[in-house]
């Protein structure tokens, strides 16, 4: 009997340190182009207690970006020499 591999996931959401790699970057760099407007971010809901149910309505603390918007920035930062 042979097992299949597991199927391997690529994220579409990174972390900041994460889309800095990408982007062959520093953390600053994203952050910068973060808070020019440049990059938009992601904050996923915030998930309730199991025990409870309850938890803080809103949004989470964690800043993620979406490797699409990622792409989008490298495409318009690109330079054409004649």
């Amino acid at each position: 009997m042979k097992l299949d591999a597991a199927p391997t996931v690529t994220p579409r959401l990174l972390d900041r340190e994460q889309a800095a790699a990408y982007l062959a970057s520093s953390v600053d760099t994203v952050d910068r182009a973060i808070q020019a407007g440049q990059l938009p971010i992601v904050r996923l809901p915030v998930a309730r207690s199991r025990k409870s149910g309850r938890g803080v309505p809103g949004v989470g603390r964690r800043i993620l970006i979406d490797v699409q918007d990622l792409d989008r920035l490298i495409v318009g930062a690109k330079e054409r020499r004649a």
